[in-house]
């Protein structure tokens, strides 16, 4: 479903708003690709607890073993994700929202405390926008525990969305209100969607034991299944000139693509390739007695590390010598991505096709970095703590949010209760609640998203169903 919030700005048939709409040579990729397949920040209520079993794998597959059982299999656990800080809702939580029959979108700064309808607004801050999406579905997957050893299968399925350092000239207000030739720079940035499924396999060990101290270690295999993607990187950085009929930009070095050809299904449409991807994971475990109670167990894990090639797909460059004019004019009517490609082709470098340099791209996984340490302050409270930050690569890839922890939690066979707050990108402190009843596990990492009386950016919600003898 793609957002009418973020489209709108697109459409408006003023001049000032005819200027506005160009700015969608940055951002059409980014806004559509990430409103369509809205993707879960980390699921902490199914990984953190000592019941958490093979959900444990992605986060670390060395504290799959943590589990008092000897086999555990999930059902499913599914989740949604998203945040940004471009555009949000007035006054609302999800709940409120999904009762909303009268929205209307505010052209001009609102005064936010007496709406009382739906209402959309943009962001109106300094900061530099970005966003992330994410849908995540684990489907049936399975740990078996055998002497010092771990097994298991994983199956899921994934869709993700993220941008990063988008120029906050780019912001509406901030671009409205300013006056004909002058500007702005933007640095380089990547943007990029992909679905897609795996299947993978876990394998897991005991390496060291003594009266009181364990070490495990851990690795998840996956086959991963293309489904579709697109992306747009920009590799220089460049100055952005507003004008009369568009914007003008003082160079351009990009690469963009997108899967199918562009037109019916637009960049949904369903792609061929492969990929692999892997998790490696170590475990030390300290202060266990005879009733297999441990005081500090510490993880460090390396994550999400591999990559998805597409091989029914389009894939664009565009390098210029100087300046170009990008004009507003020339984009109305477009609406699929081969279209957009064809006229940014043709303004950059005079011909509508020189632009298309391949029929494949590859995507680098979303890759991270986990430190943890879980401390139990008695028989059945804890406290977690775990520090999750992405790993830089080179190409396009799918960037993690970085994400600080601190989660407190009641443990038992049958009732887990987690109260994570979180730190994500290292600037928006949240709060959420994870409850566990028996096979039931619910929650989320964001729940001022349903609560209400708030601007309305992100939400995060989660709901896995497990069996154990």
């Amino acid at each position: 479903m793609t957002s009418p919030a973020l489209f709108q700005s697109f459409s408006f048939s003023s001049s000032s708003h005819r200027r506005w709409s160009v700015l969608s040579f940055f951002l059409i990729v980014i806004i559509h690709i990430s409103t369509t397949n809205v993707f879960a920040q980390e699921q902490l209520g199914t990984k953190l607890g000592n019941y958490a079993g093979i959900n444990a794998a992605s986060l670390n597959p060395a504290a799959v073993a943590n589990s008092p059982y000897s086999w555990d299999l999930n059902l499913f656990t599914a989740a949604v994700f998203f945040e940004n800080n471009y555009a949000y809702a007035v006054n609302q939580s999800w709940i409120s929202a999904a009762q909303e029959d009268n929205w209307s979108w505010e052209e001009e700064a609102a005064d936010d405390e007496n709406v009382t309808g739906g209402l959309y607004n943009y962001e109106r801050s300094n900061a530099k926008r970005g966003l992330t999406a994410q849908l995540y579905l684990m489907a049936p997957s399975i740990r078996i525990s055998k002497g010092n050893w771990t097994f298991g299968l994983l199956t899921q399925a994934k869709a993700f969305a993220s941008t990063r350092s988008v120029a906050n000239g780019f912001s509406y207000f901030e671009y409205d209100g300013r006056p004909l030739q002058t500007s702005f720079d933007q640095e380089k940035f990547k943007a990029a969607y992909a679905s897609y499924a795996s299947v993978g396999i876990h394998l897991g060990n005991r390496i060291f034991e003594s009266t009181n101290e364990e070490i495990h270690v851990g690795i998840n295999a996956n086959y991963l299944l293309p489904i579709s993607a697109a992306y747009f990187q920009l590799n220089e950085a460049t100055t952005i000139t507003k004008t009369e009929g568009g914007i003008s930009l003082s160079q351009l070095d990009a690469d963009f693509g997108y899967t199918g050809d562009g037109t019916e299904g637009g960049i949904t449409e369903k792609s061929g390739g492969y990929g692999f991807s892997g998790d490696l994971g170590l475990q030390y475990i300290k202060g266990i007695n005879g009733e297999g109670q441990y005081d500090f167990r510490f993880g460090v894990s390396l994550i999400d590390v591999g990559f998805i090639k597409y091989a029914t797909a389009v894939d664009h460059s565009i390098t210029t010598d100087g300046a170009i004019d990008i004009l507003s004019d020339n984009y109305d009517g477009v609406e699929e991505a081969s279209e957009f490609a064809a006229v940014l082709s043709r303004e950059s470098l005079g011909d509508p096709t020189a632009s298309t340099s391949g029929n494949s791209f590859s995507l680098f996984t979303p890759a991270a970095l986990s430190v943890s340490l879980d401390y139990r302050l008695s028989k059945r409270f804890f406290v977690s703590g775990m520090a999750l930050r992405r790993v830089p690569v080179l190409g396009t890839d799918l960037a993690r949010p970085n994400l600080w922890v601190v989660a407190p939690r009641f443990e038992s066979k049958w009732l887990e209760l987690q109260l994570p707050i979180s730190l994500m990108n290292d600037r928006d402190l949240r709060a959420g609640l994870s409850l566990r009843m028996g096979f039931l596990t619910v929650g989320s990492e964001d729940l001022g998203s349903f609560m209400g009386g708030r601007n309305l950016n992100s939400t995060d919600l989660y709901v896995s169903v497990k069996l154990h003898p």
